[in-house]
């Protein structure tokens, strides 16, 4: 069994080791360096981060260089367009036209037999389920779309699949702040972008 975050210290303090279920999910940081780094820092025992794209950053990046990154629209040639880790999907959603539909995400999920899939590229903090697809958008860590004012990240639980979204600053937990709002913005961009 896969235990939560803790760190188990031996007598004296000398040895420590980490169990961990969670990954640390981060996207459309924008050279927001400062905070990537506080939020890296913050959640440094977990072995698993997701960089989902627009870090707007070089590979050799030492702000990278705990994450597995995919490109985003913002990042040049040379990080991959999606990464398949076990069961998890990661792109950042541009190529996959995630502003218009959710179809092209799936494809590639089933294409790759993954349950779950990471991206960002919206800048709308999301967790959803289609078609038995799980599908996790952690908001961006520059400013997110929406009423609130402020950007997230997520964890995401592999024993329990729960997804907290957490404030770029505070790491207060926001789900009930930012999910319905984020629901809300992306219906309306789709209507718009489809033209319904």
């Amino acid at each position: 069994m896969i235990h939560d975050d803790v760190c188990l210290a031996a007598a004296g303090g000398k040895e420590c080791k980490v169990f961990m279920s969670k990954i640390l999910v981060v996207s459309d940081s924008h050279l927001n360096n400062e905070v990537l780094s506080r939020v890296t820092d913050r959640w440094q025992t977990l072995s698993l981060k997701f960089h989902c794209g627009d870090s707007n950053l070089l590979p050799d990046d030492p702000l990278l260089s705990e994450f597995l990154v995919v490109r985003g629209n913002h990042d040049g040639m040379h990080f991959p367009s999606f990464l398949v880790h076990g069961p998890f999907l990661v792109t950042h959603g541009h190529l996959e036209h995630v502003y218009v539909t959710d179809r092209e995400l799936i494809a590639l999920a089933r294409k790759h037999q993954c349950t779950t899939v990471f991206h960002g590229h919206t800048h709308v903090p999301r967790n959803v389920f289609v078609d038995d697809i799980h599908i996790i958008n952690p908001g961006s860590l520059l400013i997110n779309r929406g009423s609130y004012g402020f950007g997230t990240y997520a964890l995401f639980d592999t024993d329990t699949q729960e997804v907290t979204f957490h404030h770029y600053e505070t790491d207060d937990v926001v789900n009930d702040v930012v999910l319905p709002d984020g629901q809300k913005i992306l219906a309306e961009f789709r209507q718009i972008l489809r033209g319904d």
